[in-house]
């Protein structure tokens, strides 16, 4: 088939031309990133979801919820095009572990006479023709270009109904090992699954294994699958072997596509090989998942059971608001030229101990570029510019850049990072293990893998991590890590301009920029503002909420009832520490958190999103206060918001390419 391609560099390059193709491209399933992105695209709102698990089916009425996001302009706009996924959290290499087809359908709808009503002028948007759109594990869909006219600063939601189908998977398939006709290992075990397929490529759930044993002196040898009972719709099915004598663990719960393929339903297939590394692997007896989110926080964002998309329906908060499920990013064909950040993060830059919001939906870089640097983020301002979150915790720079054909939620991934024109990064702190070699390879080949297709690299400097012996509440009580001087040598070369320099080094100067994380936030022994000090700040001006726990709900919720009469959220994003007790903070070391304050009801209760090891108990005291960091890898929400107030004055400094 032809390849479409839009170069905007040409002469003949016409924008309205361009988008008419791409709108075309959508009504015949074609469209792609490269086309909207050179048809002019952009994310142009806040509100973009990163998903970053695989969440276990809900039970639910068929198994369909819906979300109402809350979204704020950032430009001028009236062509959107809205960009769902399905990938999450899974291990380098793995492709397909256990996720399921996302089925969506979706509306965008106008604020009417207040954020909670159900009153607003809504759109439908539609699939190649479709209301309903199906998102395949690794896969991204986009909506047909649809006309919904929104102002700049102007907010509005986006009401997505999902749900995940898994087919049944067959039963446990009937093997024959033999010792001649191939070339499987002697003396080994082989778990075997399969699953149905069907004539739309669609797959069922992976049946549960049965083990194979290849007998002692076998040179070549095979094992035969019987076929699996005929199913309504199948007409064929595939056959997945675990790795080598693997039959428990964690490993025998993923097995891998064979090299033989596909078999007719109702004949035997044999199997000659193991699999290799880059085969399509699923989960053993898996269920129907899904890739998730963060949940629902701002004032107007609900979660309720079916699909509440149709005209008529109305929203009621009738679910979980957690693991929801809505566009990655909203595009839109704006008026002028713009900046587009993709945000390229780990867990500190994906908000991790953001109390004041969900994961993945604050933390410093998001509440920079949308300038809500109040602790609660409960501000409504209007974004510096759209973004697509694409944080993810326990994320290296070496997996984002080297991952990429190995691992599908990396390749999806880059290919979203092309839809902007700017990329902010935090990775590099689960690197330091790797040495300063490795971060500088990495960092340079990211670059020259992005900035040549017009997009700018800001790379942030790597903050501190301390142990604290007090819940970071002195300097004096941290204690620096041991690849202190990693991180050091790491930020020295991202600062210096000069030819041993990041920057001149990349040959991509002007497509380069340095975030300075530390400026706000590290200190040196004395507690002084100092880069490469290599402590983290205790907030100036520590407010100091005391009390006793009266009741313990859970590790995550106490209550102390001589706090009756507070004000709902009244600490909200503020941390917590235990002062006595098994979870007091210098218990012998067991635990040397501080909890983020998630929120706080009238009555006196407190919802951390900290579990401490020792859970809390009736008696013991407790601090409410602001911190630094919460462990030895996470940021506080006062640190958020500090690191926070530097991305927001980078980005209002000029600093973001814009075109």
């Amino acid at each position: 088939m032809a390849q479409i391609q839009l170069n905007p560099a040409r002469s003949e390059y016409d924008p309205d031309k361009a988008t008419d193709v791409v709108s075309a491209l959508a009504a015949s399933g074609m469209a792609s990133i490269a086309a909207l992105r050179q048809a002019g695209f952009r994310p142009v709102a806040s509100g973009g979801l990163a998903l970053s698990a695989v969440s276990a089916q809900q039970s639910t009425l068929l198994n369909q919820i819906t979300y109402r996001r809350k979204h704020t302009m950032a430009e001028d706009c009236a062509e959107f095009v809205l960009v769902f996924g399905n990938y999450g959290s899974a291990s380098s290499g793995f492709m397909e572990p256990g996720y399921s087809t996302i089925n969506v359908t979706s509306v965008m709808t106008k604020i009417g006479a207040n954020e909670t009503a159900n009153d607003g002028l809504s759109m439908p948007t539609h699939f190649n023709g479709s209301r309903r759109g199906r998102v395949d594990p690794g896969c991204l869909t986009f909506t047909t270009p649809s006309f919904f006219p929104l102002e700049k600063g102007e907010r509005f939601y986006t009401i997505t109904a999902s749900d995940t189908f898994g087919i049944p998977g067959p039963a446990a398939p009937t093997v024959t090992p033999a010792g001649t006709g191939g070339a499987l290992a002697q003396d080994t075990n082989y778990l075997i699954s399969v699953c149905y397929v069907f004539a739309d490529g669609t797959e069922s759930l992976l049946s549960p294994a049965t083990v194979a044993y290849i007998p002692p002196g076998a040179s070549t040898g095979s094992i035969v699958v019987t076929s699996p009972a005929a199913f309504a719709g199948a007409i064929a099915y595939r056959v997945f072997i675990g790795p080598r004598g693997v039959t428990t663990g964690t490993q025998a719960a993923l097995a891998r596509a064979t090299q033989e393929g596909l078999a007719a339903i109702g004949q035997s297939k044999t199997i000659i090989r193991e699999q290799t590394g880059g085969a399509r692997s699923r989960l053993v007896n898996g269920d129907a998942k899904r890739a998730s989110g963060g949940g629902v926080r701002d004032v107007g964002e609900v979660a309720d059971l079916g699909d509440k998309t149709i005209p008529g329906a109305l929203l009621g908060p009738g679910a979980s608001p957690n693991n929801i499920y809505t566009p990655l990013t909203i595009l839109g064909r704006t008026r002028r030229p713009t900046a587009s950040v993709a945000i390229v993060a780990d867990s500190k830059g994906a908000g991790t101990g953001d109390g004041g919001v969900g994961y993945g939906e604050g933390g410093f870089i998001v509440r920079g570029l949308t300038n809500r640097l109040d602790l609660k983020m409960e501000d409504q301002v209007t974004p510096l510019c759209g973004y697509i979150p694409l944080g993810l915790g326990g994320e290296k720079l070496d997996d984002f850049v080297n991952d990429v054909m190995t691992n599908s939620r990396d390749r999806t991934r880059t290919g979203l990072v092309q839809l902007c024109n700017n990329v902010i990064s935090n990775l590099g702190n689960n690197d330091k293990g790797l040495g300063v070699a490795a971060f500088k390879a990495n960092l340079l080949k990211a670059v020259r893998r992005h900035c040549p297709m017009g997009i700018k690299w800001h790379q942030m400097t790597l903050p501190p991590s301390t142990n604290s012996s007090n819940a970071w509440s002195t300097v004096a009580g941290q204690t620096r890590l041991g690849n202190e001087a990693i991180r050091t040598e790491i930020n020295d070369w991202l600062r210096d301009l000069g030819p041993t320099g990041f920057r001149q080094q990349s040959g991509l100067f002007d497509l380069t920029g340095v975030i300075e994380t530390c400026e706000r936030i590290e200190v040196n022994a004395a507690g002084v503002l100092t880069l490469n000090g290599g402590y983290v700040i205790v907030p100036p001006a520590r407010p100091s909420i005391t009390g006793t726990i009266t009741g313990v709900n859970s590790k995550y919720e106490f209550i102390d009832s001589s706090k009756n009469g507070w004000v709902a959220n009244l600490y909200k994003g503020y941390s917590i520490r235990f002062t006595s007790g098994a979870a007091r903070f210098d218990a012998g070391g067991v635990n040397t958190a501080a909890g983020v304050v998630f929120y706080t009801l009238a009555n006196g209760t407190m919802n951390c999103d900290v579990a401490w090891g020792p859970a809390p108990s009736i008696g013991d005291a407790y601090e409410i206060t602001y911190l630094g960091a919460i462990d030895a890898a996470h940021d506080s929400t006062w640190t958020h918001v500090e690191i926070g107030k530097t991305v927001r004055d980078y980005v209002q400094a000029g600093n973001l390419l814009v075109s």
